[in-house]
């Protein structure tokens, strides 16, 4: 199995899975993770961040979070 990942970068003209084009820059992150047999590629899967990609556009159908949206920060060990 070899993975890769990063994002897809480009202007948005043209209307994609329903969300409505910006004609701004947007970006899509992506992991895309292969299955090679004898040196081939036998199968391929993709993950794409079309939710982030809607909200870019602001498209996306729920409503806003009532709360805050942050990282739970690390519990410090205790020094006694």
């Amino acid at each position: 199995m070899v993975g890769a990942g990063g994002y897809y970068t480009g202007t948005f003209e043209q209307p994609w899975l329903d969300i409505p084009p910006t004609g701004k820059q947007v970006s899509m992150r992506f992991h895309e993770f292969y299955r090679v047999k004898d040196g081939k590629i036998v199968e391929v899967q993709a993950l794409w961040d079309i939710p982030e990609l809607m909200i870019q556009a602001q498209s996306w159908p729920l409503s806003p979070s009532l709360g805050r949206e942050w990282h739970v920060p690390r519990q410090q060990p205790k020094t006694d």
